[in-house]
């Protein structure tokens, strides 16, 4: 019978430790990429750091935002990332070139934000006060407030009975 099958653990060895740790500042969000051999860490000094599992080393240093990286997002192809800060920007990586390929200012504090899988590039950014926000990334850095459930509910007529109450 195969060891591997039987128990995949027993003929893999694994370390007690993790030996590497990021050099670059404190991690406030991270995000694998789809295959899982990049990590992106988003610091608290406004860098974002790509850690490479296959060299263990770091593949790319990202320097753009001037506050602490609150969230961050993958394409799906992995060639860009999306990163939202604590300095009200949002921008959007070109991850194999270490460059801007958009960026976009906001009202408040990005606390996250979300990617579409594929181009053309749109995301859902989360901030530190108001709704959140739609943004295009690559038709004109358009910005564009969600609306919230009660404004739809007001306006559609739905959540109210025929009398008018809740």
């Amino acid at each position: 019978m195969n060891r591997r099958l039987l128990d995949p653990f027993q003929s893999v060895e694994l370390p007690e430790i993790i030996e590497e740790y990021l050099e670059h500042g404190n991690a406030t969000c991270l995000a694998f990429n789809r295959r899982g051999t990049l990590l992106a860490a988003g610091t608290a000094e406004g860098q974002v750091v790509i850690w490479d599992f296959d060299t263990r080393g770091v593949a790319r240093i990202l320097t753009g935002h001037g506050a602490s990286v609150n969230g961050l997002c993958w394409s799906r192809d992995g060639k860009y990332l999306a990163s939202g800060s604590h300095d009200k920007t949002v921008i959007l990586w070109d991850v194999l070139a270490g460059a801007t390929a958009a960026q976009q200012e906001l009202a408040a504090a990005v606390l996250g934000v979300s990617l579409t899988p594929r181009s053309p590039y749109r995301a859902v950014a989360t901030l530190a006060e108001g709704p959140p926000v739609l943004l295009d990334l690559e038709v004109g850095n358009s910005a564009v407030q969600l609306p919230l459930a009660a404004e739809l509910d007001s306006t559609s007529g739905r959540g109210s009975r025929q009398d008018g109450s809740a």
